[in-house]
């Protein structure tokens, strides 16, 4: 379980510094306020709504079900349609 969450912590920990040099180098500075406001809404908006459906749903459907459709939906999914786009592929850095 350690060995999990610690690799879920650094993959974490990468991906935040990734998008937040993205977030510098491609975003005009006019904007970045704008930006970083509607990606921590999206980031945190549903939390306080998205918590009390898991623990209705893993009581309905068992835990394991709602980990791993919540996964899914949350990670997996998310991540294959951004790696579809090909400029987010062939995104360079400046």
């Amino acid at each position: 379980m350690f060995g999990a969450a610690l690799a879920a912590g650094v993959g974490t920990e990468i991906s935040m510094i990734a998008w937040t040099a993205i977030k510098q180098e491609h975003v005009p500075v006019a904007e970045l306020s704008r930006v970083s406001s509607f990606d921590q809404v999206g980031a945190v908006a549903l939390a306080p709504l998205a918590y009390p459906a898991a623990g209705f749903l893993a009581e309905a459907l068992g835990a394991p079900a709602v980990m791993v459709v919540g996964c899914a939906l949350a990670i997996a999914i998310p991540s294959v349609l951004v790696l579809a786009v090909s400029e987010v592929r062939t995104l360079r850095s400046t």
